[in-house]
């Protein structure tokens, strides 16, 4: 899951040091945008409507989010292209005046946006935003991660089984801190099965999920050994160069340091689970 909290510069998520600049003219092209179709954003013209304009304008942050996103889908971390698609968060049938809103954008690869996601908007209760009561979109409760505005160490957590046969399988979870009637933790729950992150529903199309299933193994494959690396160290108060080595040794896994997912290791959201009978 990446973490793109630090887009909109706000004060409590710093912006990464590399990124300060892109940020700054990401926001300001945004508003130049924003501006630019603030008819279509405040009317009542419903997207069917929109759609007859042909008008693809969110496009142009595709370049943008590659950048942010370390080339990666920002659901499911997998390698994103110039074929993958600028996702509306919430999509632009239902909430058709955010169809001209960027801060409504992000990046999605293929399998996550158009075979998993669609046009679902899933919400906790039955309170959803009308054109008439938008300026109340914050009492709504999405049932969907969101990048640009969720913590990922506050929803999931990695779980690794090792089996003596065969090696080892990983899995992502709702946080064990959560309680299963929690708000958060029905966000995560209906996020990983709306996506079949860890490729386990059956009754999805069979060639996607054995998709899903053969990117999890491929990006999930180096998580394990930093698992096991970090658990080394989390717990010896007397090794101050911890940090400095876990990060060398990122440098030399594939391309780890784009993968948000590392964040769950680092802040401990993860168990490690022995299976001694297969």
């Amino acid at each position: 899951m990446k973490d793109l909290r630090f887009i909109y510069g706000t004060e409590s998520i710093p912006i990464p040091e590399r990124m300060n600049e892109a940020v700054i003219e990401f926001n300001i092209k945004g508003n130049e945008f924003n501006e630019k179709f603030e008819i279509a954003r405040n009317s009542n013209l419903k997207y069917e409507n929109l759609k007859n304009r042909k008008d693809n304008s969110w496009s142009e942050f595709k370049d943008d989010f590659i950048k942010f996103t370390g080339g990666r889908c920002s659901i499911c971390e997998n390698t994103v292209n110039k074929y993958d698609d600028i996702e509306h968060f919430r999509p632009k049938n239902y909430y058709w005046w955010l169809a001209y809103d960027y801060k409504n954008y992000t990046i999605y690869c293929d399998l996550c946006n158009r075979t998993y996601k669609k046009i679902e908007f899933p919400l906790f209760t039955d309170f959803k935003i009308s054109f008439e009561n938008r300026d109340k979109i914050e009492q709504e409760k999405p049932l969907i991660y969101n990048p640009t505005t969720d913590d990922p160490t506050e929803l999931f957590e990695l779980e690794f089984t090792k089996f003596a046969s065969w090696g080892y399988k990983l899995k992502i979870k709702a946080s064990s801190f959560l309680t299963e009637n929690n708000y958060l933790y029905k966000k995560a729950d209906k996020t990983i099965n709306l996506f079949n992150l860890n490729g386990e529903i059956e009754d999805k199309n069979s060639t996607d999920t054995d998709t899903r299933k053969r990117n999890s193994e491929n990006l999930f494959g180096d998580l394990y050994d930093l698992a096991i690396f970090f658990g080394k160290f989390k717990n010896n108060p007397m090794n101050k160069e911890f940090e400095f080595q876990f990060f060398n040794k990122l440098k030399i896994v594939r391309d780890m340091k784009k993968i948000d997912l590392v964040k769950l290791i680092l802040n401990g959201n993860y168990q490690m689970l022995d299976n001694n009978n297969n």
